[in-house]
């Protein structure tokens, strides 16, 4: 069965945020990062530290947690079910519109 256009969206998304905070990971100065916030009270050092590549990587499993559940649930490709409203609300996170 093939999966509902939303979910097959969530998906690749999903991939694509995790490869990226993978990669980022090689170049990621935490300690950097964590004392510029801390000892400079630089906002943009904080911001940056607060949403990392362990952050990024956090809200994609978490986010993955959350569609598996939805398709377990429901079925991937059921269009009776689907839209359904929590999983359009987390896609719209990604840039998803609805035709």
């Amino acid at each position: 069965m093939t999966d509902h256009p939303l979910i097959a969206f969530l998906r690749a998304r999903l991939d694509e945020r995790e490869a990226l905070a993978r990669a980022a990971i090689d170049g990621w100065n935490e300690w950097i990062i964590t004392v510029a916030a801390d000892c400079y009270m630089d906002p943009e050092a904080e911001y940056i530290r607060q949403n990392g590549p362990a952050h990024v990587l956090r809200e994609v499993e978490a986010d993955r947690k959350l569609l598996d559940a939805h398709v377990g649930y429901y079925g991937a490709g059921d269009d009776e079910f689907l839209p359904i409203p929590t999983l359009s609300i987390l896609a719209e996170k990604y840039g998803y519109q609805e035709a």
